[in-house]
Parts: C-alpha cells; structure tokens; sequence
C-alpha cells in the first residue's frame, strides 16, 4: 500500500489514529452489545492531501526530510471480532506523548481532537470523525497538522476514508489483513 512510503514516525502516528478513530467510535457508540460494523471483508478509498508553504517544503528537505505526498489508495481489509477487541481496548487512552482536546458522540459518529508532542520538538494536532448510517457503510476524515519549532513551519495532512462491507468471507486476506486493491 501507499502507507509504505510515509516515513516509520509519521505512519506510527497517522495510522494507528485512524484505526484507533474506527475502533473508538465503535467502543464510544456500542460499549457492549453487538458490533456497530459487520464482520468480514470491508473495501475502502483513502485519499490523503498534504499541503504546505513551498518554505517549509525547502526547510524541511534542507533536514533531508520529504512531506508526505498526496495520494488515493483502495484497500480490502478482513474485520473480524478478535480484531474489533482488541481496537476498542486499545483506544481507551490516548496514545503515549498526546492528550485528548475533546470526545464527543452519537449513535451514528464520533468526533475527536487529540495534542500530541514529538520528542523532538514537533507538536501535532490531530481532528478526527467518522459516521456510519448503517453497519455496513462508514465515513471517517482525519486533519493531521505537524507544527515543527522554530520557523520551519507546518504540514498539513487531511485524509478521508470511504469503506463498505463487501462479504462475510474475506477469502484469502487473513482476519486483520489488508492488502490494495489494483
């Protein structure tokens, strides 16, 4: 997937937080019960665009750093219990070096904002939510914004997910896989 080409730091924060947003919304809305999802075979579109100021771009490849660039990506993923536990008891606090600015939710979508500080002076906020008007179709959108010291400037990462539950087989994806789709 195009995730493999954001740098290890960057997809340590970006991913976890929006598989974290999908299980917080479901562990928020459903805390006991069935799922608010079906298990099985779910197919998404990820679109990620990043901007930033061309000073920033230039400062940070003087770092011999790249922004992440923007792309459009379609994956299958197999959802399976086992997987939806874990997610939700994963997300019960907010990760290591950031704190929740707010929560709020409805039956049908969660709303978060989480603070986060890099050790190395990078401060990075985080607004996420996602809807679901049934168990079979969610919408999640994510703004990530990098503020890095001094006068580098910032990054702004705004990242959308579509997905549908396509089956109850997931076939040959292994539950809590996800391979592109071409």
């Amino acid at each position: 997937m195009r995730f493999a080409i954001l740098s290890p730091a960057i997809r340590s924060l970006l991913l976890p937080g929006l598989l974290a947003l999908c299980a917080a919304c479901r562990a928020q809305v459903a805390p006991a019960g069935p799922a608010p999802i079906r298990f099985g075979l779910w197919q998404g579109t990820l679109q990620q665009q990043t901007t930033a100021a061309p000073a920033t771009v230039s400062a940070l490849k003087q770092k011999g750093q790249d922004i992440p660039p923007s792309f459009t990506q379609k994956y299958r993923k197999c959802i399976d219990q086992a997987r939806w536990t874990q997610t939700k008891a994963a997300v019960q606090t907010a990760p290591q070096g950031c704190t929740f600015l707010h929560r709020s939710n409805t039956p049908s979508s969660l709303a978060m904002s989480l603070k986060c500080t890099v050790p190395d002076g990078r401060s990075i906020v985080i607004d996420s939510n996602i809807a679901w008007q049934d168990r079979v179709t969610t919408h999640a959108s994510n703004r990530m914004t990098t503020i890095y010291p001094g006068s580098i400037g910032k990054v702004v990462r705004e990242t959308t997910i579509e997905s549908h539950f396509v089956s109850p087989d997931c076939g040959a994806l292994a539950p809590g896989g996800t391979a592109p789709v071409q």
